[in-house]
């Protein structure tokens, strides 16, 4: 039987495990960016002064047919975020807008592992940026990426004293592989 200060040692040795392991790999990135809570953190993230007023003359738009259907999403998603009435509309897009568009000239800057068939292979298909100057750009290599891309742009949105806004940034990220899961094990965790 261990006595209580055997086992503060104990908890002692793994936190102090725990701060070395985490100082190894460097420090969160929110810490840099703070007011920035992107989940998960993109691979690069450039943030410039100012900011993207957010207002009811805004819209969504597509740039290609296939991304309407995500235009009006991405309309309803900021509707319910901010009680604005958004509309969604066809180019050309005019400042305050939040631009769709697909780029299949966009790569990502390190391999990411996919499924071809039986085989997993590296690629660098994938990839989106968010561009927030006097439009909001989200672009991706293909409707998946731009999907990604607008939900990392979601999150930027910022409130104050009832108006709403994205801050000007340069934003370029793709997945760690092409599926990624979490399971989630409630059978054996309090809740």
């Amino acid at each position: 039987m261990s006595t209580p200060f055997a086992r503060f040692a104990a908890i002692c040795l793994v936190f102090t495990g725990f701060l070395a392991v985490s100082a190894a790999h460097g420090a969160d990135p929110i810490d840099q960016h703070p007011g920035m809570d992107l989940i998960p953190w993109p691979k690069s993230v450039k943030i410039e002064p100012g900011e993207l007023a957010f207002t009811a003359h805004s819209r969504v738009v597509a740039t290609d047919d296939s991304l309407a259907p995500l235009a009006k999403i991405v309309a309803q998603e900021l509707a319910t975020m901010t009680g604005l009435p958004v509309q969604t509309g066809a180019a050309p897009a005019k400042p305050g807008d939040i631009v769709l568009k697909i780029d299949a000239s966009l790569k990502a800057d390190q391999s990411l592992l996919t499924v071809h068939g039986q085989d997993v292979v590296e690629t660098t298909d994938g990839a989106d940026t968010v561009q927030v100057g006097d439009q909001a750009v989200v672009s991706g290599f293909d409707y998946r990426a731009v999907c990604e891309g607008s939900a990392t742009l979601l999150q930027s949105l910022r409130q104050n004293s009832g108006q709403f806004s994205f801050p000007k940034l340069t934003i370029k990220d793709w997945p760690n592989a092409d599926y990624c899961a979490l399971m989630v094990d409630v059978a054996r965790q309090d809740h």
